[in-house]
């Protein structure tokens, strides 16, 4: 219903081809600016926060320095290491706050750093030394102290950087710290080796990075700290501290920096980091898309209320068209629907006061209506153009049955040619059956003769003595004799042979006869044989070959197809008879060459039929295909034999036909039918 409306107004047509022309360029293009201004974005949010990253990056390292200078300070103190060498003989405890006193003493060339939770001396049988917070130090992690040991000693670094841990003092107020470990190392004098004799443990809390990463929140989006486990250092929410990423982020923050794409909570997230070289902590910026592309939203905006207005000024042209081109071209149209339903009452004339395209339509519709009056002329010209073309018809159809009595009478004549051979071909073996019927008739008379001897012997034997039957068996021995009885058994063995052989060629030819002169009223196509088809074309014309040509044959292993036979076999006969008219012309002396070859190529059944005659003139080879058109004296030829072939094999058979020809040589016809016929 939607679709026969809309094929009818030309106002929703109108607004159809606006909106086409005018929206969409302008959706388009609306579509490409926001994907641009959100790719400008994007960009500018990378680079920002990429810079963010690298700037807190920087922090850290001091940081980090600042550390590790006070762990290089406090493990090159001679007296230290000389205390925890000496660990079983220096467990007083004005040993243990000398020593720690000696840390503190360095620590306070640090005031400004920042974050220092404890430092941790053991030695090898945990003498514990402590600078740090707290003074309640009667409660130390010993498992996780020699866990954070042996990775020290495994790292194989100066000084280890382990990620986020538990505090190892329980008593800390700093539950979760990062810790810089230092295996301070002793040889001995006489063996030269060397052997862990303590470890130094600075402890740094994680708040620390509150004061420069909290108010830090680019696009609505927020910073983390997380380790090289990836664990949680920092984040603005506290609960988080000390938990591990999601399985989405393993593998993520491969290299020193990097930037990547994650969908959390159903949305996607820009992720930027910038690794530390020395500890493995990351630096995260997380930045929602939503917060990046929000700008965008005031574009798209902009660019919906531009389209409405489009849309209503579209809307608006359209209700001015529909009432200034529309209404009259449906007063037109009203008018000729009145004139088709009563054509004989004349309608009004239009009344336009338009002087536009429009006005000069109802202008020229009023001049129909003036010219309706000599619709009687119009009709008179019909009924003769009718007239006309029923002449015309009649002509195609006495046309079409003149070319079917033509093609009829070019098959008849063929075959009337081709008589007289059949003819002499049964005559010859018909001739020594009739000979041969005679002597077999006198040989019977004589075999009748010898026989009345038997029979009067076996008479004779049965009623009289031994001399008169010896009389009989003497007469019936020069009986014998005088016919050359042996002769006869023989020559009758020889009669009956020969006689068998001269029935078998008639019913040969007979059937060649009748295979090739079958005819497809119905035009359909059948199974049919190409070779069979040779033999059987060959057998019937023989007598017009024999005497001209001797034929070679090289039929290949082909597949049957369908088609009408008795077609085939006419264009066949056809050719057959031009090679050997030919030949006959170019071998007065000899017999000349016909060679019929098959083979299948590219789908198609391949038939070859070449002779070695005078050939055809380059100046006709390419008419010997029309009707009509014949090189033979007048009375010898009708003109239409190639003709009907290419006929039988282009159009019917749907084939091809071609010749190659070199005057004095020969020629050869190559016919070409599909392998997968119509049926």
């Amino acid at each position: 219903m939607l679709k026969k409306y809309i094929s009818k107004s030309i106002t929703v047509k109108f607004v159809i081809y606006m909106l086409i022309i005018g929206l969409i360029p302008l959706l388009v293009f609306g579509v490409l600016a926001i994907m641009g201004f959100n790719d400008i974005l994007r960009d500018e949010a990378e680079r920002f926060n990429s810079e963010v990253v690298k700037e807190k990056k920087v922090y850290l390292e001091h940081l980090m320095d600042d550390v590790e200078s006070v762990i290089v300070n406090i493990s090159g103190i001679e007296e230290i290491k000389d205390t925890l060498s000496q660990d079983s003989l220096n467990d007083s405890v004005f040993q243990k706050l000398t020593t720690q006193a000696k840390i503190g003493y360095i620590l306070s060339g640090y005031i400004n750093l920042k974050g220092l939770v404890s430092i941790d001396l053991f030695s090898e049988s945990n003498m514990h030394y402590y600078v740090g917070e707290t003074l309640n130090t009667n409660r130390i992690n010993i498992e996780l102290k020699d866990k954070i040991l042996q990775e020290a000693i495994d790292s194989k670094r100066n000084i280890y950087w382990s990620g986020l841990e538990e505090n190892i003092n329980l008593n800390s107020k700093s539950h979760y710290v990062i810790n810089a470990v230092k295996v301070i190392y002793s040889s001995e004098y006489k063996t030269s080796n060397v052997k862990p004799i303590g470890v130094l443990i600075v402890s740094y809390n994680i708040n620390v990075f509150n004061d420069y990463l909290e108010n830090l929140k680019n696009y609505d989006g927020y910073n983390i700290v997380i380790d090289k486990e990836n664990n949680i250092v920092y984040h603005s929410e506290r609960a988080y501290i000390g938990k591990k990423l999601s399985d989405k982020f393993n593998n993520k923050f491969t290299g020193e920096n990097g930037k990547f794409v994650v969908n959390m909570n159903d949305e996607k997230h820009l992720i930027i980091f910038e690794k530390t070289a020395k500890n493995g902590l990351a630096i995260v910026s997380i930045i929602p898309f939503k917060t990046i592309y929000k700008e965008s939203t005031y574009i798209t905006i902009f660019l919906s209320v531009i389209l409405l207005i489009a849309l209503a000024m579209i809307i608006i042209f359209a209700f001015i068209m529909s009432k200034s081109i529309v209404d009259p071209i449906k007063m037109i149209t009203s008018t000729f629907k009145s004139l088709q339903e009563n054509p004989n009452i004349l309608p009004k004339k239009l009344e336009l006061k338009n002087t536009d395209e429009i006005g000069q339509l109802g202008t020229l519709f009023n001049s129909f209506i003036d010219a309706i009056e000599d619709i009687s002329v119009q009709k008179a010209l019909e009924r003769k153009l009718n007239e006309r073309n029923e002449e015309l018809q009649s002509a195609l159809v006495q046309l079409t049955q003149t070319q079917g009595q033509l093609v009829q009478q070019e098959k008849l004549a063929g075959i009337g040619q081709l008589a007289a051979g059949v003819a002499h071909e049964i005559n010859n073996p018909l001739g020594f059956i009739s000979c041969n019927m005679e002597t077999l008739s006198e040989y019977i008379d004589k075999y009748y003769d010898i026989m009345k001897i038997y029979l009067a012997l076996d008479t004779t034997l049965y009623e009289t003595d031994d001399n008169v039957s010896k009389s009989i068996i003497g007469e019936a021995i020069r009986k014998r004799k005088e016919i050359d009885f042996h002769y006869i058994m023989e020559d009758t063995k020889d009669i009956f042979k020969d006689t068998n052989e001269g029935i078998q060629r008639i019913s040969k030819i007979v059937t060649s006869m009748k295979i090739f002169s079958r005819v497809n009223q119905s035009d359909e196509h059948s199974e049919y044989d190409l070779n069979e088809g040779i033999d059987t074309t060959i057998i019937v014309a023989n007598n017009e070959i024999k005497y001209f040509a001797e034929v070679k044959y090289n039929l290949g292993k082909i597949p049957k197809l369908y088609a009408d036979g008795g077609q085939i076999n006419q264009v066949l006969l056809n050719m057959l008879i031009n090679a050997v008219h030919a030949v006959k012309d170019n071998h007065i002396s000899e017999l000349g060459l016909i060679t019929v070859t098959t083979y299948v190529e590219d789908g198609y059944i391949v038939c070859e039929i070449e002779d070695n005659g005078k050939g055809i003139p380059p100046e006709v080879i390419d008419k010997i295909f029309d009707p009509f058109f014949t090189t033979k004296p007048i009375g010898q030829g009708t003109g239409l034999g190639l003709g009907i072939a290419y006929d039988i094999i282009v159009n019917k058979h749907k084939g091809m036909i071609d010749v190659e020809s070199a005057v004095g040589i020969g020629t050869k016809f190559i016919i070409k039918l599909p392998v997968t016929g119509e049926k």
